[in-house]
């Protein structure tokens, strides 16, 4: 296979198999498939002919490809060596969930291709087996250095769920997308019709245990009213994906993709109608109350207890937007991910919150303070 450079030539290697030849080590502990990864070439049409062999001598080739401490695998060498391309390298990888891991820690571009090359040779992968080895922090981590590996991992994580009693209870091929409570009629006074129902719960199979299912189910099978569709249901295999760690990776994508993934629109659907709406509308009042207050200010300059009802106002405003400053600084650091606060979004907060101090503590005399402050609120 290297023979100093000069070796990987498929129809010798062929000859020696024929002839019998062993598998063996190198001083290194490596086999020939080992190397055949790392000097790329002729070898890599020989990859295939190597792991055949090995099979067929019924050699533990499994064990070869798993990570250990003491010697890399033969796709991590082909990794580091740089003698393949990602695409190569997903061709001829292992048809296993450890070979996603490895792609996913060391070479993210190479996963789409490593998906849909498991698809084409119907040996798509299960989504539980894979979430085995792919967890939430290595799954993030893809979709902030390659959205497009995140997103196809997403896809290969989500699957239907199995069936505890199919008989007694099998999953609904079509359900009613009416409104269920009079905050979801509200909404759909405003918003298009829903195409997609989604619900975060601590399942992954749809269960029917001691002749009953569980509560949450009635929400899917449950008769709401018009309009009802056809259906297909999938189940994310990834544990407490709805966390401010899968949220913080997306925000700081710079692919728009990932806002076709029905995962990630799901899990921003969640926590938006959860609460974070709320959020919005109190922001929403409390901007309403200041600048009224600015105004009121301006309009009867005379009357200081209506200055000095703004003044306090705006100034605790001010003190408790930088205290929310803070916790998410607080909260990107317990993730791992400073970095994600620097956008424009986070600096426009922190300016209105020290200018509202500012204003508040009256340390800069002049309009152009109170003028930066009704800018930013």
């Amino acid at each position: 296979v290297f023979c100093e450079g000069r070796g990987g030539n498929p129809g010798v290697i062929q000859c020696l198999m024929k002839a019998g030849a062993k598998h063996i080590t190198n001083l290194e502990g490596e086999y020939a498939l080992h190397k055949a990864f790392q000097v790329g070439g002729d070898a890599f049409h020989a990859i295939p002919l190597l792991r055949s062999d090995m099979e067929k001598k019924k050699m533990p080739i499994d064990s070869i490809e798993l990570p250990s401490p003491t010697l890399k695998t033969p796709l991590e060498l082909g990794i580091s060596s740089g003698k393949l391309s990602a695409r190569q390298l997903a061709l001829v990888a292992s048809p296993t969930p450890v070979s996603a891991k490895i792609f996913a820690q060391q070479l993210p571009a190479a996963i789409p291709p490593f998906l849909d090359r498991m698809a084409i040779e119907s040996n798509k992968l299960s989504a539980e087996a894979l979430a085995d080895h792919v967890d939430l922090k290595l799954l993030c981590r893809c979709l902030r250095v390659h959205a497009q590996a995140g997103v196809a991992l997403l896809r290969a994580l989500t699957a239907r769920p199995m069936e505890k009693s199919a008989g007694w209870h099998p999953l609904p091929m079509s359900m009613s997308f009416g409104p269920r409570s009079r905050m979801e009629r509200f909404r759909s006074l405003f918003n298009p019709q829903a195409q997609m129902y989604c619900t975060y719960q601590r399942a992954k199979s749809w269960e029917f245990d001691d002749w009953a299912p569980p509560e949450w189910h009635r929400d899917m099978t449950g008769k709401f009213g018009a309009p009802v569709q056809e259906v297909s249901i999938e189940v994310c295999h990834v544990p407490e994906i709805v966390s401010a760690e899968f949220l913080a990776a997306v925000d700081n994508s710079s692919s728009l993709c990932l806002f076709e993934d029905k995962i990630v629109v799901s899990a921003v659907q969640t926590v938006w109608w959860r609460g974070a709406y709320k959020v919005d509308i109190l922001q929403f009042g409390i901007t309403v109350v200041g600048l009224s207050l600015l105004i009121l200010g301006d309009v009867f300059p005379d009357d200081e207890l209506r200055r000095s009802v703004a003044l306090q106002f705006i100034g605790t405003r001010g003190i408790i937007d930088l205290l929310h400053e803070f916790i998410q600084l607080a909260g990107y650091v317990s993730i791992g991910h400073v970095r994600g606060i620097a956008n424009v979004g986070n600096v426009v907060d922190w300016a209105r919150a020290i200018l509202s101090i500012i204003y508040y503590t009256e340390i800069a005399e002049g309009n152009g303070v109170q003028v930066a402050v009704i800018l930013f609120y």
